[in-house]
């Protein structure tokens, strides 16, 4: 596609948001980076002009594609909550169920935008801060050549002591096992 490169949100998503009351931990944690996300927009952190947000965000662990299932992919739910808000509206918005997990949502970020019609973009990732040292592994490892990429912790998501402390640094942990044991980590493909 011609024109500039793209700007994309990518919020990293935490738990199913049921209704805009819900306060379970996920759904605080799903919002609250969809609020960080906004707050970056208002304060013009995030220009909009241009913005498209993207969702890959599956349905479950166990069944991400939603084959098994007939509920709305996590990425789909937080993608109406976007949508619903003001401060969001002309920012293109698209998701579709195509994985689960950290790894697999920032490659799949990758094919949503090429799906669109991008070769290259500036990719704007948020998550909670813990996380985001996690997804910046992965985008260190895996990112597109001439891609560029920022990362931004939401103030409005905090893991709890236990997430921070352990389950956290044992994934990243995992995730560089795994990712040093690809090929060729920075010149990874990511199906078209």
């Amino acid at each position: 596609m011609s024109g500039p490169r793209p700007n994309i949100l990518a919020i990293q998503t935490y738990g199913n948001i049921r209704n805009p009351l819900d306060m379970s931990p996920g759904a605080v944690g799903s919002r609250g980076r969809a609020l960080e996300a906004i707050r970056l927009v208002t304060s013009g952190q995030i220009s909009t002009d241009g913005l498209i947000a993207v969702f890959p965000q599956g349905v479950s662990k166990e069944d991400p594609l939603g084959i098994k299932s007939d509920d709305e992919s996590l990425g789909k739910q937080v993608a109406k909550f976007l949508a619903s808000r003001p401060e969001m509206h002309g920012t293109k918005i698209y998701h579709e169920p195509l994985g689960w997990g950290t790894m697999s949502h920032v490659q799949n970020t990758y094919k949503m935008v090429r799906g669109l019609g991008y070769t290259s973009a500036h990719i704007i990732f948020v998550s909670d801060p813990v996380h985001i040292r996690r997804v910046k592994l992965v985008w260190k490892w895996t990112r597109p050549t001439g891609w560029s990429a920022e990362f931004h912790g939401s103030r409005l998501h905090t893991m709890s002591w236990a997430e921070r402390r352990i389950r956290e640094p044992i994934a990243r942990l995992v995730y560089r096992f795994r990712l040093s044991n690809l090929d060729n980590p920075i010149q990874i493909s990511v199906p078209e």
